[in-house]
């Protein structure tokens, strides 16, 4: 180890193991720049450990990895006991707006990983990310019937009589619609535009009328 900084992040791994134990500086012992190593130290004054990732909470941000460009994702506990979780990216992978990350609840920090690679944190609240993942299951049914709504309107609602099959489908969309509305009023914000938005489903996106 000729190096100093190489040194130096070695014996930083060595006097606290745990903290570093399945992270990707952990797991790649290269040499960081000092400025890195400096946001690691800052990082961790509140940190207590990194963490094993919970089953659901792994599911959920892997499903984002590539339709949002998340990338290095990492778990901690913080010393407030609770949980936190950290990525790390280049920028032009980013697919969400600066803006639209701080609406899921990322802040942007120091950078942990690379200079070029802009950090987030986000504390983990299951909750919402229960609430998240119960809107996106409802859109390929919100795509669905808004296509077969739109087959129905081409006789228009005016002239709809009782019976008429338009009837069910309108009512099945609003109820979906309804459903959304409330999981978003829970949220605070229109979480449905930004998942459209990034949906690696190219038909979901069609047929909810969001297809570039």
């Amino acid at each position: 180890m000729n190096n100093p900084e190489e040194f130096r992040y070695h014996e930083r791994i060595i006097a606290n193991p745990k903290f570093y134990k399945d992270t990707y500086w952990g797991l790649h012992r290269g040499s960081p720049s000092p400025d890195v190593l400096s946001a690691r130290s800052l990082f961790m004054v509140d940190m207590k450990s990194s963490r094993d990732k919970l089953i659901k909470e792994y599911e959920y941000l892997s499903s984002y990895r590539s339709e949002f460009g998340l990338d290095h994702i990492e778990y901690y506990t913080g010393k407030d006991n609770k949980k936190y979780q950290v990525c790390s990216q280049h920028p032009n992978s980013l697919k969400l707006t600066s803006q639209q990350m701080e609406t899921e609840g990322w802040k942007k920090i120091l950078p942990m990983y690379a200079m070029e690679q802009d950090t987030y944190v986000r504390i983990y609240d299951r909750e919402r990310e229960q609430i998240r993942k119960k809107i996106r299951d409802l859109l390929p049914d919100l795509a669905t019937y808004r296509r077969l709504y739109h087959s129905a309107a081409h006789l228009p609602v005016n002239e709809w009589k009782p019976g008429y099959w338009g009837t069910k489908i309108r009512r099945k969309l609003m109820k979906i619609e309804s459903k959304i509305n409330e999981f978003e009023r829970k949220l605070g914000y229109a979480y449905s535009q930004i998942a459209l938005a990034y949906l690696v489903n190219d038909r979901i996106r069609r047929e909810c009328g969001l297809a570039k």
